[in-house]
């Protein structure tokens, strides 16, 4: 009875206050901010986001929105990458070769920007080849003649077989390979899909395809770097990936590894921090076997809240993505940690 008060009361005061806020919110995105807030109460206390039910999701929501603010990076991708590389002409990364997941849009397609302005040759590795090589194409025409080649090749993480022949057609090319850049990916789908081999599709897209790309082109990574200048295997993980937990499922709590495959009910965010977790504990388990040859290092990094289409068409979007306005960073400042970790001395 208690929890059921508190509840009307939360459903009370957020609909009263969404209401004052109505008039305002159009033109004033702090206001929409609050305002999509308000909605999100709402709705968890209405029962209409079930997801919410766990009361530690909701903590860890808050407890990830201060991270962003006591620790923002402000920084730009090519800021970073002018300091780091101590120059401001092009050509610094000149026979440099990475390939960057889901280079097709945000911040995949700005970590290719600014590699390739800086004179690394970039494979562009996304679903779909028209976009593609239409973003390379304004890439090119953006950046001159100085910047770093660009090269696009299909891979769909999603798809297993588009993995494999990926992998065996850029060995095919002969090339080094000292960034691998793990950043495709999807984001809380609304429902359970799954892919053509039956398995969820946040799993494999997130998790499962990047760890058989990683194995399938371990050999030229561990090749093409040094003790001296490692390669570097950078994982776009999340900070939501501490949220894996069981989220009010009534299951005994069980290890990670206990879900991989996942074996819960589906829950949209509880599978997605789940891939991100199992996107930290694959560059652990990288830097691992790594460690006695030292010619490759891996990380896993949160680029931070960003201002993407990852949830575009999601019904999560306008609730998610609205109460965090405060916390966005730009496309350009979320690919800057991607770019720190591919090129700063210090990393890992």
């Amino acid at each position: 009875m208690k929890q059921r008060v508190m509840h009307a009361g939360m459903a009370g005061a957020g609909i009263v206050g969404a209401a004052l806020l109505a008039g305002w919110a159009s033109r004033d995105p702090a206001l929409q901010s609050a305002a999509a807030f308000l909605k999100m109460l709402v709705a968890f206390s209405l029962g209409k986001i079930p997801w919410w039910g766990d009361r530690r999701m909701p903590l860890a929501v808050v407890k990830l929105a201060l991270s962003e603010v006591t620790s923002p990076m402000t920084d730009t991708a090519e800021q970073v990458a002018t300091k780091l590389l101590s120059g401001f002409g092009h050509g610094e990364l000149q026979g440099k070769v990475a390939i960057v997941t889901g280079a097709s849009s945000g911040i995949g397609m700005e970590t290719a920007r600014v590699l390739m302005l800086h004179g690394c040759h970039v494979v562009l590795a996304v679903r779909s080849i028209s976009k593609g090589e239409g973003v390379l194409a304004s890439l090119k025409a953006e950046l001159g003649t100085q910047a770093g080649q660009g090269t696009v090749m299909q891979l769909d993480t999603a798809d297993m077989d588009t993995i494999k022949a990926f992998a065996a057609k850029f060995i095919d090319l002969k090339l080094p390979l000292h960034y691998l850049v793990l950043n495709a990916g999807v984001m809380a789908l609304p429902t359970e899909q799954t892919s053509k081999h039956g398995h969820e599709l946040q799993f494999q897209t997130n998790h499962l395809g990047h760890y058989l790309l990683l194995r399938l082109l371990e050999r030229p990574l561990l090749d093409s770097g040094s003790v001296a200048n490692p390669s570097r295997l950078v994982v776009v993980s999340s900070g939501v990936h501490t949220m894996w937990f069981n989220m009010g499922s009534g299951l005994p709590l069980e290890r990670l590894s206990d879900q991989v495959p996942p074996k819960r009910p589906y829950h949209p965010w509880a599978l997605y921090a789940l891939s991100k977790a199992l996107n930290v504990m694959t560059a652990k388990a990288a830097q691992s076997r790594w460690a006695q040859s030292g010619t490759a290092v891996a990380v896993a990094l949160h680029p931070g809240v960003i201002k993407t289409n990852l949830l575009s068409g999601n019904e999560l979007e306008g609730v998610f993505m609205g109460w965090t306005y405060p916390l966005k960073k730009s496309v350009s400042q979320g690919a800057s940690t991607s770019i720190y970790a591919c090129l700063a001395p210090d990393v890992p």
